[in-house]
């Protein structure tokens, strides 16, 4: 027994450099201790709601999570518009709201701000409006910075128009409504597991916008996709009326109703991309989080072959997990432009007990904010989850090694809800030449195409950025996602290298066309690819990867 402990450790330091094998020493003590499960073990920027709140009361707290609002003056008549001044803000917000109806109550859906319903099905969470053809209830998002002019060449459609090419990392899901809902975003910015009982459109007018993912709903009116560049439906029923518009590439999988054919769609040749019989090879929905008399539940979606078709918003099939089970992972507090390249004692111990739960065989659901790792979170058991909040980042260790690595061959593992940020990498990591650098490593190059054809794992709502907020621009990965194993499904991934950024302080734009932010120049925030995929029998829907050097997939 001696003798094979001893190999296995020396395995695991070969595996995971120093750092990550002192991680595992650490885990020596096997007590399981249980996790909390009440509505008080959540940090302040995880809102949570109840029918009974009064809707003024809960409209004004949403308030500070929106985005800014700005007047302007538009052909003499005074206007306000969203803004996208916090694009790069660090600050993370969940608005969750209790099972129940929630009667006018409508906010707008800023940067980093998550909502979700916490119902087992869909209809649990109602927001209703009580004059339905013209008051709004429940979240939306229309288009920002209405206040910027029309150039030649520019990004604004027609003045007033605003935009949502940059509307990015937000989302909403598993709800009811039965008023109209705009949801006018671009990437990072799903909808899912909803159920509008009246109109859906993704752009508020003409704005230039570059989505998007709706996944796993129904709507029962109307649904257009406008100026929308581009955008991907998966498992939604179109229950009345086939959707309209959109300006070059919009894709049905997977849907029911009177979801289009390619013949239907559109008379000018627009290029429309249909499942012609709507089928999905393999489904496995987004985990999420239920209040059931008064305890926290994780449900997982199972995993299916068969019943991949329209929507599913009952839960019924769903395995359910209580939190006592769960490690709720709170974020160190904010760091300033000074602090955001330093790993301090915090950091590391935060990464150590968040391996220590995995360790546990515990899932994590990491809340709202930024998690600066020292070594990689390891999933080496079956079935874990780690769902993030708030679109919760993970910024990767310093030393060459990925935000989360997935042991080969590891069934079941579900990664949703997570942003990954490229770090300012050591020198020793960047002059490896054999070692490649990245984000997310699922199983190991040298033991290609493990996996369970009977239990796959599951990317869902997983984005990536290699530059953007850090203000440093070496930030960099070789790959951002890197899947070696086999069985494994993607539904919704945005990889990016940043093409703007932050300014600096007192630094101007280097384009006038994009005022406000720094256009990326050739050398800064360099990734050589988006994704590389190794392994078989891989399937991803919605994949969105942009800008880097050399291949993007």
């Amino acid at each position: 027994q001696v003798s094979v402990l001893a190999f296995q450790i020396l395995f695991l330091q070969f595996l995971f450099a120093e750092e990550s094998f002192s991680t595992f020493l650490a885990m020596a003590d096997p007590t399981v201790t249980k996790e909390p499960n009440n509505e008080n073990m959540w940090p302040e920027n995880v809102m949570i709601f109840h029918p009974s709140d009064d809707v003024t009361t809960i409209q004004t707290k949403i308030e500070v999570t929106q985005d800014p609002q700005l007047n302007f003056v538009l052909n003499g008549t005074s206007e306000t518009t969203y803004t996208s001044a916090n694009q790069f803000s660090e600050k993370h917000w969940a608005l969750l709201f209790a099972p129940g109806v929630y009667t006018d109550c409508s906010f707008e859906v800023g940067y980093n701000v998550q909502v979700a319903g916490l119902g087992a099905s869909a209809n649990d969470v109602q927001f209703i409006s009580s004059a339905p053809a013209t008051t709004v209830s429940g979240p939306f998002v229309l288009a920002l910075d209405k206040e910027l002019p029309q150039t030649t060449g520019g990004t604004i459609a027609y003045p007033g128009s605003g935009l949502a090419l940059n509307t990015f990392w937000r989302g909403a899901e598993n709800f009811y409504t039965n008023s109209n809902m705009v949801w006018s975003v671009s990437q990072a910015a799903p909808l899912r597991r909803v159920y509008v009982d009246a109109n859906l459109q993704f752009t508020e007018g003409g704005e230039y916008a570059s989505g998007g993912v709706f996944a796993n709903g129904v709507v029962t009116g109307s649904t257009s996709f406008n100026s929308q560049q581009q955008w991907f439906c998966r498992g939604v029923d179109f229950t009345t009326t086939a959707p309209s518009g959109g300006a070059w590439n919009i894709v049905f999988s997977g849907c029911t109703g009177n979801a289009p054919t390619t013949s239907s769609y559109d008379s000018t040749n627009k290029a429309v991309v249909v499942d012609l019989v709507p089928v999905i090879r393999i489904r496995a929905e987004k985990p999420f989080i239920t209040l059931e008399g008064g305890r926290f539940k994780l449900h997982v979606p199972k995993s299916t072959v068969t019943k991949t078709c329209g929507p599913d918003l009952d839960g019924t099939e769903d395995e359910v997990r209580d939190f006592e089970d769960v490690k709720l992972g709170i974020p160190g507090p904010l760091k300033n432009d000074a602090q955001y390249n330093i790993i301090d004692q915090n950091d590391v111990d935060l990464t150590q007990e968040l391996q220590a739960a995995l360790e546990q065989g515990k899932d994590l659901v990491l809340c709202p904010g930024t998690f600066f790792l020292s070594a990689p979170l390891i999933i080496r058991k079956p079935n874990q989850v780690i769902l993030g909040l708030g679109l919760a980042t993970l910024v990767a260790p310093k030393n060459g090694l990925p935000c989360i690595q997935v042991m080969p061959g590891t069934p079941g593992v579900r990664i949703a809800g997570i942003m990954l940020e490229a770090s300012v990498q050591d020198a020793a990591s960047t002059k490896d030449k054999n070692k490649m650098i990245s984000l997310l490593e699922w199983g190991q190059p040298q033991k290609v195409g493990m996996g369970d054809s009977n239990n796959p794992g599951v990317l869902s709502d997983v984005f990536a950025t290699v530059g953007g907020y850090n203000l440093d621009r070496s930030v960099s990965t070789d790959v951002m996602i890197r899947i070696n194993d086999s069985y494994v499904v993607g539904d919704n991934l945005w990889l990016w290298r940043a093409d703007h950024m932050r300014l600096r302080p007192f630094e101007k734009a280097n384009d006038p066309q994009f005022p406000g932010v720094w256009q990326t120049h050739p050398g800064e925030c360099p990734v050589k690819n988006a994704l590389i995929v190794n392994g078989d029998h891989v399937h991803i829907y919605g994949l969105f990867c942009e800008h880097t050097i050399e291949d993007i997939v």
